[in-house]
């Protein structure tokens, strides 16, 4: 199955470097990825030998935020080398770690640009965030004998399925993994399935509840409350396309209904700030975006961020979030940071990536789940309307992630516990 896989991959790289490389034209911030996925070669000459941890998107580096931070206060000795395929994955990581991490896009899975990304990092280990299953990645690593680890370890049902469809690809593939540390006991089992030695899974506290606030190197935005000017505060946070013309419309009647309310709209995808300011427009809001800066802000009624970073400073300053990608089958995104900030949040009926977390929060009555946007306008209403009931809702929120956390640590021995056992390169 290797070597089909391997065969499949090699015919279909043609279409995948020109898929970026198309998209390289119309979005230049590809093109660091498309170089990065596609020559993997690096000038960086490591004296130290590297810790390599694959973080895919922003929520995987945000989850390994401070595991990355203790390994490279605790372990000076090594490099820490982070990849991530996504470009706001790696925005992420230039404005959230620290500035000695060195960062650079997975290679294509291929045994070509494998080999040589590995023969340029020579890595003493490499952790995987969450779920990312790369044939040719993990059997090389394996020939090198360089461990591999996955943590934080999920797998959507969706998922599950696709994966057992391709079992002996999957069982194979996983074989060559040290260690999976599932996130909870439901993908615990789920890997349980696909691999043939048992003992490699175990379970750990999700490291995304291991919250360390927003980063100190954001722009500060306390002059916010200027422009906020005492209204109350909703944010769509990580929205996507389908999603935001519901939205808008929604707040427009929000804004009809009940006075002095401040709207803010934070995309997935920032590049995405202008198509969603043509919506609002046509919808009847004024909207103008956080790179306007402070004086583009002061007659706005909807705030549109068009910039990476800025979501976990500006929860401060909401009275209720609702979370992005839960209004279209995405599987919704992480509501740890305003659960943390003691925030009333709402989120739509898709949240199958998040259904362990969503769970904790709805068993507490720390989250409201709505059907469609003529619920969502309802509950709307309601928590602007009761201060109270925001406030008990944000608080039980809260002590879930509090009650919740300790996976980093955890994460780290298992980690000490590889590196260790074998000498160093």
């Amino acid at each position: 199955m290797y070597y089909l896989y391997v065969a499949i991959i090699s015919l279909l790289m043609p279409v995948e470097f020109g898929r970026l490389k198309f998209k390289s034209f119309v979005e230049p911030g590809i093109r660091p990825r498309l170089k990065g996925t596609f020559n993997t070669s690096s000038d960086k000459l490591f004296v130290k030998p590297v810790i390599w941890i694959h973080a895919v998107s922003v929520g995987e580096v945000q989850a390994c935020k401070k595991l990355i931070a203790q390994l490279n206060k605790r372990h000076p000795q090594y490099q820490i080398v982070v990849t991530t395929v996504t470009t706001t994955g790696a925005q992420s990581v230039g404005q959230s770690l620290a500035p000695d991490v060195f960062h650079q896009y997975l290679p294509y899975d291929h045994p070509y640009f494998v080999n040589r990304f590995l023969d340029a990092i020579n890595p003493a280990i490499l952790v995987v965030a969450e779920t990312e299953i790369w044939p040719v990645l993990y059997y090389q690593c394996r020939k090198r004998d360089v461990p591999v680890i996955i943590i934080n370890a999920r797998m959507t049902n969706k998922s599950f399925q696709r994966y057992r469809l391709l079992r002996r690809l999957s069982r194979q593939t996983l074989g060559h993994v040290n260690a999976i540390v599932a996130q909870s006991q439901t993908n615990a089992d789920r890997f349980k399935e696909l691999v043939t030695d048992n003992n490699k899974v175990s379970v750990n506290k999700n490291l995304k509840f291991d919250l360390t606030g927003p980063d100190s190197n954001v722009v500060d935005l306390d002059d916010m409350k200027s422009f906020i000017r005492g209204r109350q505060v909703i944010i769509a946070a990580s929205t996507h396309p389908g999603e935001e013309l519901v939205l808008t419309k929604v707040f427009k009647e929000v804004e009809q209904t009940i006075a002095d309310c401040f709207f803010m709209m934070v995309p997935r995808h920032p590049e995405r700030a202008k198509d969603i300011g043509r919506i609002a427009g046509d919808v009847g809001f004024n909207p103008v975006y956080s790179s306007d800066k402070p004086a583009g802000y002061i007659d706005c009624n909807l705030f549109i961020v068009d910039e990476i970073g800025l979501l976990p400073k500006l929860f401060r300053y909401a009275d209720l979030v609702i979370m992005g990608g839960s209004f279209v089958p995405i599987g919704g995104h992480n509501m740890l940071e305003p659960a943390m900030d003691a925030k009333a949040i709402i989120t739509g009926p898709f949240v199958d990536n998040f259904h362990e977390i969503y769970e904790l929060l709805h068993q507490a009555d720390g989250i409201l789940k709505v059907k469609n946007d003529a619920d969502l306008l309802k509950k709307i209403h309601e928590l602007l309307n009761d201060e109270h009931r925001r406030g008990a809702m944000g608080r039980r929120a809260r002590d879930v992630v509090l009650q919740n956390q300790g996976g980093t640590e955890n994460a780290i021995k298992l980690i000490e516990g590889f590196l260790f056992a074998r000498p160093q390169k």
